[in-house]
C-alpha cells in the first residue's frame, strides 16, 4: 500500500511542475538533457505506449518500405505534444546549456537507426527547435559557440538528416559562416 501512495505521489508531483521547477531538476542532476527529460516523464508513459503500438486498422504503405503510416502520426502528435510542453523552458537556458542539450553521438555512428517511435521524432523535431532557439538569440549571446564546436559529434536529424557535425551546425546553420 505505501509504494502505491508513494508512486501515485510521485507522479502527482511530476505533472504539477512548473517549467521552471523541471528546468532546476534538470540542472541539478546534470545528467539529463532537456528532450531527455521529457521523454522520462511518467505523464507521457501512456500515450507513447498508445501510440507505439500497431492497431488492426492502421493504414500501411509498402513504398520505400513497409511502414505503418497511422502508428508514425500518432507517434509524431505525441512527441509534438511533449515538446510544446519543455518549449517555453528553452527561453529561460543559455546557449550553453541549449547546444549541450541537443541529441548528439559519435560522427559516423550508427545511432540514427537505433532510435526509433516517439523518441525519434522528439530528439529529430527538439534538435531543430534547439537550433532555432540558439539563432534567435543576440549576437553577443553566440559568442560562446565557437568553444563548443566539435567535429567529432553529429547531431540527430533523424534519417533524413544532413548528418552534419556540431561544428558544421553551428559554423554554417547558426553563425551562417
Amino acid at each position: 500500500m505505501r509504494l502505491i501512495i508513494l508512486a501515485a505521489t510521485m507522479i502527482v508531483c511530476s505533472c504539477s511542475r512548473t517549467p521552471h521547477q523541471m528546468q532546476s531538476s534538470i540542472q541539478n542532476t546534470g545528467r539529463l538533457t532537456i528532450l531527455e527529460y521529457v521523454l522520462t516523464e511518467p505523464r507521457y508513459s501512456n500515450a507513447v505506449a498508445q501510440a507505439e503500438r500497431d492497431l488492426p486498422h492502421d493504414q500501411w504503405s509498402d513504398k520505400p518500405w513497409r511502414q505503418n503510416n497511422s502508428r508514425e502520426q500518432r507517434e509524431l502528435a505525441v512527441a509534438t505534444k511533449m515538446l510544446e510542453n519543455v518549449e517555453i523552458q528553452f527561453k529561460m537556458m543559455n546557449v550553453t546549456q541549449l547546444v549541450k542539450s541537443l541529441k548528439v553521438f559519435p560522427y559516423l555512428g550508427s545511432l540514427t537507426n537505433s532510435i526509433s517511435g516517439v523518441e525519434y521524432y522528439v530528439y529529430r523535431n527538439g534538435n531543430q527547435m534547439i537550433i532555432n532557439e540558439i539563432k534567435a538569440r543576440p549576437k553577443s549571446e553566440l559568442q560562446v559557440l565557437p568553444i563548443l564546436s566539435d567535429d567529432k559529434l553529429e547531431v540527430f536529424e533523424g534519417a533524413q538528416g544532413a548528418g552534419d557535425t556540431l561544428a558544421d551546425v553551428i559554423k554554417h546553420r547558426i553563425l551562417n559562416q
